[in-house]
């Protein structure tokens, strides 16, 4: 059986997640939305989605991009290829008249031409809303033990982790995560996979573009019990407040480069060191001056084990993007008015730090 939310097929007790994507391309347009930002390294610049949305204000279906191609600017238009759950391949366009908001993350809203499957709500990653100036709430779930979930509900208090994705030998020192998936309930180690941790003390396997099979690779991640993660409690999180999802830029031999969403069912909000994430009526009721978000993400090279590794341990690596915020200006129009400069170098991103456990 596939499960068209959470791109697996459940079978015999196990979970497989996809590894392959694309592949069906429907004709059936629909209106929509999306959430995307613009990146810059020293040599290219890429649009990256955050999330595609359908339906209508008080209640969206929204869709995690697992991969996507290099946008296209043509003119007075923008259109990119994404990859979501059960190898659905769908496009994006969008004009600048189409430009709806940009947020204090530095993303920008635009509505947007979508086509995909005649059912592609079945696809739908999960439940969203729209609130106040355009705000994006997004259903997810954080999973934790029967006795820790208690505290959590009684206290109305997320407290954050030290631990980065890898979650293994350091410790984030300028940041804590409160983390988030849309992932409704854990069942086994294949789930706990999808949200970067594992029962298998080798970790996590992973392959370099153009590699042999023999090659793998193993992360270690923060070892877990699927039992321990058997509670859940749902929180509706507004996009603004996620951190960016680091990407893993793919370059197969014969093939067209793409862009691979790392741990797409993980989802955090940074915090403050000494500060914790508040909520009520699962919506954040802190002080949002206690949130702490980076502008960039690493898009680790593929085609290196070095690369692979990058988005899971981003203290040695070079391979990041800065986020531009274009100050209210469309893409489109930003990109066509600073084509071929270099708009990398100049800009002072804070990073992530971190210290030996």
């Amino acid at each position: 059986m596939i499960n068209r939310r959470f791109n697996r097929i459940e079978i015999n007790g196990r979970h497989q997640y996809i590894s392959e994507f694309g592949g069906h391309h429907g004709t059936s347009e629909y209106k929509g939305l999306v959430k995307c930002k613009l990146l810059h390294t020293e040599k290219a610049s890429i649009i990256v989605p955050d999330q595609i949305l359908l339906g209508n204000k008080d209640l969206l279906h929204w869709y995690q991009p697992l991969t996507f191609l290099p946008s296209i600017i043509n003119g007075e238009t923008c259109y990119f290829f994404s990859d979501i759950s059960g190898q659905q391949t769908i496009k994006i366009e969008f004009s600048k008249a189409d430009f709806i908001h940009e947020f204090d993350d530095y993303s920008h809203l635009y509505k947007c031409t979508i086509t995909g499957s005649q059912d592609l709500e079945t696809y739908a990653t999960g439940e969203a809303c729209l609130e106040g100036d355009h705000e994006i709430f997004l259903k997810l779930y954080h999973h934790t033990s029967s006795s820790t979930i208690e505290k959590i509900r009684i206290s109305k208090t997320f407290w954050g982790s030290e631990w980065n994705i890898q979650g293994t030998e350091k410790k984030l020192e300028n940041v804590r995560y409160v983390y988030f998936t849309p992932l409704d309930k854990i069942v086994n180690d294949d789930d706990l996979q999808a949200i970067g941790m594992s029962a298998d003390k080798k970790g996590i396997g992973l392959i370099r573009d153009n590699a042999q099979i023999q090659e793998v690779i193993f992360l270690k991640v923060y070892r877990e019990s699927s039992d321990n993660r058997q509670n859940a409690i749902s929180q509706y999180i507004s996009a603004i407040h996620l951190a960016p999802q680091h990407v893993h830029w793919h370059k197969p031999s014969g093939n067209p480069w793409y862009f691979q969403i790392v741990c797409p069912f993980i989802h955090r909000v940074g915090i403050l060191p000494g500060k914790t994430y508040r909520f009520e009526d699962e919506r954040f009721a802190g002080d949002v001056a206690d949130l702490k978000q980076f502008k960039y993400l690493v898009i680790g090279d593929a085609n290196s084990n070095e690369g692979l590794k990058a988005p899971y341990d981003e203290e040695n690596t070079n391979d990041i993007f800065k986020i531009e915020c274009t100050g209210g200006v469309d893409f489109i129009t930003f990109w066509m008015s600073n084509g071929n400069k270099d708009l990398f170098s100049d800009k002072d991103v804070e990073l992530q730090r971190f210290v030996r456990s």
